[in-house]
């Protein structure tokens, strides 16, 4: 009986892991991203860097069927990051693809995971703390 019990978290654990998507953010556009919330930068700055790393290494869209809304801050909650570009616009929808997660005023250098909701879709947003990457290297 113990056996079928296992065998049966093994294929449900195995189900659950695969019904999820995950995307890392369009490295193709990253300077693009950066440049539409912070104008030019020099890639030599310490600022680049750091949202470099952000874009390259610590962000993940995640599409989930079965996320409770309960559990998550919905990215709506939070304003535009428009300090450097009064025109951002909020998006109606999310695609990996063309996502531009600096356009909004989320908490990019927490020691938590952070992980917001994207409206009331099956996306999450995750954010890993800097520590967290150091250490996986």
């Amino acid at each position: 009986m113990k056996r079928n019990f296992f065998v049966f978290l093994f294929f449900m654990g195995f189900f659950v892991m695969f019904s999820q998507e995950k995307y890392k953010p369009n490295l193709e556009l990253k300077n693009q991203f950066i440049s539409e919330v912070y104008g030019v930068l020099n890639t030599d700055s310490q600022l680049y860097k750091n949202l470099d790393n952000l874009l390259t290494n610590r962000i993940e869209f995640v599409k989930d069927k079965d996320v409770d809304d309960k559990y998550f801050e919905n990215i709506s909650d939070f304003p535009l990051f428009n300090k450097y570009n009064v025109s951002l616009k909020r998006d109606k929808k999310l695609n990996p693809e063309n996502f531009n997660v600096l356009k909004y005023n989320l908490t990019f250098y927490s020691t938590q995971t952070q992980v917001y909701r994207f409206r009331s879709s099956d996306w999450l947003i995750i954010i890993y703390p800097k520590l967290q990457i150091m250490k996986r290297i």
